[in-house]
């Protein structure tokens, strides 16, 4: 493998195998908690619904980093 091949790697946060994330379990725990603090008292709503649809499977190409939310209280 050439030196410039190898930096074409791409980056898997939770992979697994070797390389696994060993702080894994507690990303999706405090993620879980801020989103759970988040909706105590209010909503989130998606700004632009018609993007997903509630009967649909997600597209397998979302781009979830796209996706904006508003908070409703």
């Amino acid at each position: 493998m050439t030196e410039q091949a190898a930096g074409n790697w791409p980056l898997i946060p939770f992979s697994e195998g070797p390389a696994v994330c060993p702080g894994r379990h507690l990303v999706l725990l405090v993620s879980t908690a801020v989103m759970a603090a988040l909706l105590e008292n209010s909503q989130l709503r998606l700004k632009d619904p018609t993007r997903l649809a509630v009967d649909q499977l997600l597209p397998a190409t979302l781009n979830h980093y796209a996706l904006r939310f508003e908070i409703r209280d």
